[in-house]
């Protein structure tokens, strides 16, 4: 696989989607190739070449086209190694209608409160809908029988780590279980990671 898979990705203080990806990725982080993009005042990317929609996440493998939406890219990914679904279908299936729902209802609370994962970004107030997802998180939590949302580590948890990131960023992560699944995430090998590539990160994001 050297080599034969890419990734385009966003700044890594700012981009959440890209975040997304790479923590789907993490497991097979040394056998891919990563494209870093930076963004211009305007919160565009500086250089949209190779990404069809002028966004990213953007995942390529060998002479393919590239795959622009993440929740493919997070399937596909699966396929390679990378991080899965739940091992039960009933979970699943819940996890699966839990991001896209994100995916399709974030709007208002991605701009409202951007992910910035920097020593100088200042707190926010929290929008509603991030405190609804705190939450529904809450309670999934201590519904699992594991650190994370559904008991092992998955796709479900890379897709919400950067709404626990926004979280901190508001100061509303106030639950026991929150806690505790913000100390679990900071443990893996993907947060880890990719803290490594955000310049002059906030302490409170890194283990």
């Amino acid at each position: 696989m050297q080599n034969a898979v890419r990734l385009i990705l966003g700044t890594a203080s700012q981009s959440s989607w890209s975040m997304r990806a790479f923590l789907c990725a993490s497991p097979l982080i040394e056998s891919l190739t990563i494209d870093w993009r930076t963004f211009d005042v305007n919160d565009r990317l500086a250089d949209a070449s190779g990404c069809p929609t002028g966004k990213v996440p953007v995942l390529y493998m060998h002479d393919a086209n590239g795959i622009v939406e993440s929740f493919a890219i997070a399937e596909t990914l699966a396929e390679l190694g990378g991080l899965n679904w739940p091992k039960s279908s009933a979970d699943r299936a819940n996890a699966r209608s839990l991001c896209l729902e994100f995916q399709a209802t974030s709007d208002a609370l991605r701009k409202a409160v951007p992910m910035d994962l920097s020593l100088d970004a200042e707190t926010l107030i929290a929008h509603s809908d991030l405190l609804t997802w705190m939450q529904r998180l809450d309670k999934l939590l201590q519904q699992s029988d594991g650190p994370f949302l559904y008991g092992h580590l998955s796709i479900a948890d890379a897709w919400f780590s950067p709404v626990i990131a926004r979280a901190i960023r508001c100061d509303v992560l106030s639950t026991t279980a929150l806690s505790a699944y913000f100390e679990a995430l900071k443990l893996t090998q993907g947060w880890r990671c990719w803290m490594g590539y955000v310049d002059n990160p906030s302490p409170i994001y890194v283990s």
